[in-house]
């Protein structure tokens, strides 16, 4: 069994807006919706899975009635992606987590995505750098072509990823958020990671601020 976890429990704080970005609305649909449905309707995936903001649950709840489980996000990103974890079918072999800002997922990297945890135990869409990187404190150029944009969704095997969230659970000690995304977290706790990058594509953006959303509105109309 398939499971997406689809992560909405952000207050999108940089957008400077009264919502979270999440839920704002563009062309009578919420960004959030937009990559929901990507998941509902793909053939391989058996569950999806939306960890939401507390004020907007019963919105949510409602509006994928009988669609996806819907359930409350935590105080950080690294502990709503255990909630969603540990809310998954207990059939699940394989999941993916993605993030609810990202709307323009594909079923392309969806597919990608389950086909290639056939073979690892995790994979990441990856995207290639085009500009020039420095390092501002010692003032050395970085070679582009190993420095890549990692992107959403992160698939994985469900046991070990579910223990290693487990085991960062019972370290913690506050509510910081120590981990920028959930594969930073498994290498934290997996020293020999099976893993695989693979190509993503550039519209697959995770909006952020007003030009994100000035983006999203070009792309939605071509």
């Amino acid at each position: 069994m398939n499971s997406a976890i689809i992560l909405a429990g952000g207050s999108g704080l940089r957008m400077k807006e009264n919502i979270p970005k999440q839920f704002i609305e563009i062309n009578n649909k919420m960004i959030l919706e937009y990559s929901v449905e990507e998941f509902i309707k793909n053939k391989n995936i058996d569950e999806v899975i939306i960890v939401c903001h507390e004020k907007w649950f019963t919105i949510i709840k409602n509006k994928f009635n009988n669609k996806a489980k819907i359930i409350r996000g935590d105080k950080t990103r690294s502990l709503s992606s255990y909630q969603g974890l540990i809310n998954c079918n207990n059939k699940c072999k394989k999941v993916l987590i993605h993030d609810g800002a990202r709307p323009l997922v594909t079923q392309k990297i969806i597919n990608d995505n389950i086909f290639n945890l056939n073979q690892y135990e995790a994979v990441v869409p990856v995207i290639n750098n085009s500009d020039s990187l420095i390092n501002s404190d010692t003032m050395q150029y970085l070679d582009r072509n190993s420095i890549k944009k990692i992107q959403t969704p992160q698939g994985f095997q469900y046991q070990l990823i579910l223990n290693a969230y487990s085991e960062f659970v019972n370290l913690i000690s506050d509510t910081r958020d120590l981990f920028k995304d959930d594969l930073s977290l498994l290498l934290n706790y997996s020293t020999n990671l099976n893993y695989l990058f693979y190509n993503g594509n550039q519209s697959n953006f995770k909006i952020t601020n007003k030009k994100d959303i000035n983006k999203f509105n070009f792309l939605l109309k071509c």
